[in-house]
């Protein structure tokens, strides 16, 4: 079900002055957050939007989970659908699509870089061609001080 945003009640100026004015101190954000659903600030498709966009992320993480020894369980490929990347599982990935998951962990930081070299193992493994190791540096203690 994909959900549209048309029938937006309030800009969200005045959903954060809403939100402001009943908000009690000494609350959490969750006990807010379920007063301002009961007093209708949002639409009951800006709810569903905001549900389905809360479950996508969910839905992208269990799909992306490091599993294998610390490889992803499933990632985008380079097929399109509805202009948006297919994910596909990585056994069923062909070279180009390593070529991009390498790429999309190339551009994290920290660990990723770990990810990406196994990634590039593997599609060498496979294809006999891959992407670049690349060099992990270790913190150097002291450095930039």
């Amino acid at each position: 079900m994909k959900v549209t945003f048309g029938d937006v009640g309030r800009s969200k100026e005045n959903r954060a002055q809403l939100i402001r004015g009943m908000f009690l101190s000494g609350t959490t954000i969750a006990d807010h957050t379920e007063k301002c659903i009961r007093a209708n600030v949002w639409t009951e498709s800006e709810l569903l939007g905001h549900a389905s966009r809360a479950c996508r992320e969910e839905v992208r993480n269990a799909l992306g989970e490091l599993v294998d020894g610390g490889l992803p369980f499933a990632g985008p490929t380079t097929t399109k659908k509805g202009g948006k990347p297919e994910w596909k599982q990585r056994h069923l990935w062909k070279k180009e699509d390593y070529f991009l998951n390498c790429g999309l962990y190339a551009q994290r930081s920290g660990a990723d870089l770990i990810v990406h070299n196994k990634l590039a193992r593997e599609c060498a493994q496979r294809f006999d061609e891959s992407p670049t190791l690349l060099q992990i540096s270790p913190l150097v203690e002291g450095a930039g001080d």
